[in-house]
């Protein structure tokens, strides 16, 4: 009797056990939930938007989100979240209570708010200080140039040669092979760090619009020596600008320029670049009515302005930082930057790559009617 006493004690415990009751969670316990990012190997920034998802299997209700260091608990990421949601969006290092300090050895635990399915990354990730500011990527963009090239990542727009209007848009455009994670763009003069564009951007959307000369701090004077450097957040890899871009002051700042440019004799008023196919000449179109002014571009990328002639001399600036590739403009007839045209004979419409000596007219000559 006492033997079979005994049994019975060992079986109920190992029951009890085996159903959870009376034993600590086991933190890879994967029944139902399964952590599908991050899985280890990552590099996240203080500050930047990571996202951890996870699968639901058979769980149904709500779930919290713990960050371990070492295996340990080091605080509460989030609680009461959807488990249909399937992810979260998490301000990297930020707690419920507290934050995350810089180190390694961090893994993210998915929970069932009754603890009875969990799933953790397979592997440790770190978290590294916040960009912004930090004396790592100073010190990095000041190597010399020679050093600043990967295979992996690759820079390709804009390219040496390009003049970038200040407070225009430009898209900086980029390549990865076999990279993920975040990045960060800087602005370099030069050779030498002169500011941070952006942090925290996913490697796979390959592009971001920039107003050029912003800065995460300050902004950029209008110069020549400029480049683009794309890093990972690790700073391991990087692509550069393989050539010089300028920046240029802002047109409406600086009409005079504009009419210095455009004041020339014209003469056969070769185009090159640009093929402007509206208007041709013979429109007669009435003072502010809605009309369209399109081009093509052949071997021109990044801005360009479209400015108004009359007489073959400047007469004022329609519009300026467009996207040569939107290849179109609609103009309410007369308007100007700053004023507006008469109604009269003898207008034409010329298009120019900001910076470059790309350009297009019209055929021939058009008139504004009066209203």
């Amino acid at each position: 009797m006492r033997n079979a006493a005994i049994s019975l004690t060992l079986v109920l415990l190992a029951w009890a056990i085996g159903s959870g009751t009376g034993s600590a969670v086991d933190p890879h316990k994967t029944i139902g939930l399964t952590l599908t990012a991050p899985q280890g190997g990552e590099t996240w920034a203080i500050g930047t938007a990571a996202k951890i998802t996870w699968s639901a299997g058979s769980a149904t209700g709500s779930c919290r989100l713990v960050c371990l260091r070492n295996g340990q608990l080091n605080g509460t990421i989030a609680v009461n979240l959807p488990i249909a949601a399937g992810s979260y969006v998490w301000p990297v290092s930020q707690l419920v209570t507290g934050s995350a300090e810089p180190g390694t050895g961090y893994q993210v635990r998915v929970e069932t708010e009754d603890g009875k399915s969990t799933s953790t990354s397979q592997g440790s990730f770190s978290i590294v200080p916040a960009v912004k500011g930090a004396a790592s990527i100073r010190e990095r963009t000041l190597l010399p140039l020679a050093s600043q090239h990967s295979g992996a990542l690759a820079l390709t727009a804009p390219q040496g040669g390009a003049s970038l209007a200040v407070g225009s848009t430009e898209v900086i455009r980029w390549s990865a092979d076999g990279v993920a994670g975040t990045c960060h763009l800087v602005l370099l003069k030069d050779g030498k760090f002169n500011g941070t564009i952006a942090v925290g951007l996913a490697v796979s959307q390959g592009a971001f619009s920039w107003t050029v000369g912003k800065l995460e701090t300050g902004s950029a004077e209008p110069g020549t020596g400029y480049q683009i450097r794309i890093e990972s957040e690790d700073g391991k890899l990087s692509g550069v600008t393989k050539g010089y871009v300028s920046l240029v002051p802002p047109y409406r700042q600086a009409t005079a320029l504009v009419a210095a440019k455009t004041s020339l004799a014209f003469g056969p008023q070769a185009s090159s670049g640009f093929t402007l196919t509206a208007p041709q000449g013979g429109e007669a179109w009435k003072l502010g009515s809605a009309q369209q002014i399109r081009w093509t571009a052949t071997t021109v990328s990044g801005t360009c302005r479209v400015i108004l002639l009359r007489g073959g001399q400047f007469n004022g600036t329609i519009a300026i930082g467009l996207p040569v590739s939107q290849g179109a403009i609609p103009w309410t007839v007369g308007k100007l930057e700053t004023g507006s045209a008469e109604p009269g004979s003898g207008y034409q419409i010329r298009i120019e790559g900001e910076g470059s000596t790309s350009k297009g007219f019209s055929k021939g000559t058009f008139s504004i009617l009066a209203q």
